[in-house]
């Protein structure tokens, strides 16, 4: 049976609960006040968690984020060359450039590269990074940075995309005018002057290459009386056709003076010419029917060995079935 608490036991347990939450709260309320001051990525003890309340004062007071942390995009226009590296190297196409030619130089940025392109739009969609930071790594000028602002969220997702072009639409479009102008002038100056190469090669004689005539062999045939016949004119070819090439002859050898004092060489003997020795010629047999038709004589036999002796070879028959003594040979 339960026990059935009296009216002064309930006061007493309330009280007991109040107190035990009461130094719950000053537990929470003395750690409050002692909490760490922020920390940086180089400091010691920063990926521990901090005693405290779970919330802070933001933005007054915020969490220290590292230094080479990758958290939202941002581009320095000045220092922009137009590469189109970082946009061809994003694996998401969150960055868009769009770019044209310059009538000459437009500066230097800050490492000291020279910008030749208008850079009319470049946008980053923040909605689509994946904060791989390839695009900081190839860029040659270093205007592409990750910076500490992790906190950029919208209503609207437009708002993610980030313009950082150099010039508004107005702008461009008057700068694209200009240009398009100054580049017709000078490519028209450059077709109507001529350049110095060109206008010395017209005035230096070009030289020319003439064939030689081919003369005719002369006639080893007495000299007739009478009147002597015309030349006849050479015979050549058309400058077109006739290539001249050159010849090139060795030059002779110069001459050794004997010396004085050299002794007199005497001619060396040569060997007598072989003697002639006929090659042997190889005929063909004669086939059986011409054989025949010649008359050839007769050729002394060879002489050959006298006939061996009649050797009889021995018999074998097979003994008689009816006595089983073997029967004599003959």
């Amino acid at each position: 049976m339960k026990k059935r608490e009296t009216y002064f036991g309930q006061i007493s347990k309330g009280l007991r609960t109040a107190l035990q939450g009461l130094r719950l709260t000053g537990k929470h309320y003395r750690r409050g006040y002692h909490r760490e001051t922020p920390l940086g990525i180089e400091d010691t003890g920063y990926f521990k968690q901090a005693p405290g309340p779970i919330t802070i004062q933001y933005p007054a007071v915020k969490v220290p984020v590292p230094d080479t942390g990758r958290y939202r995009l941002h581009m320095e226009t000045d220092d922009c060359i137009g590469c189109d590296k970082c946009a061809r190297i994003c694996p998401v196409d969150c960055i868009t450039i769009e770019t044209f030619r310059a009538d000459g130089d437009l500066g230097r940025t800050s490492d000291g590269t020279v910008k030749r392109l208008h850079l009319p739009v470049f946008d980053i969609d923040m909605g689509k990074c994946m904060f791989c930071g390839l695009c900081t790594t190839v860029c040659p000028t270093e205007c592409l940075t990750m910076t500490k602002v992790y906190d950029f969220s919208e209503y609207d997702r437009d708002n993610l995309v980030y313009h950082f072009g150099a010039y508004s639409p107005q702008q461009e479009q008057e700068i694209r005018n200009e240009t398009e102008a100054a580049l017709e002038r000078k490519k028209a100056e450059k077709a109507s002057t001529p350049t110095s190469e060109a206008a010395n090669a017209g005035d230096r004689p070009r030289p020319m290459m003439r064939p030689k005539p081919v003369v005719a062999p002369e006639s080893n045939l007495p000299a007739t009386e009478g009147p002597s016949p015309e030349p006849e004119a050479p015979v050549t070819k058309a400058p077109s056709t006739m290539r001249p090439r050159p010849m090139m002859k060795r030059a002779p050898e110069p001459a050794e003076e004997p010396s004085p004092n050299a002794l007199p060489v005497e001619p060396t003997p040569t060997d007598p010419p072989k003697a002639f020795r006929p090659k042997p010629v190889m005929k063909r047999a004669p086939e059986p029917e011409e054989a025949a038709s010649h008359e050839v004589t007769p050729a002394e036999p060879p002489p050959t060995d006298p006939p061996k002796a009649f050797r009889p070879r021995p018999l074998m028959k097979r003994p008689n079935t009816e006595s089983d003594s073997p029967v004599d040979p003959p």
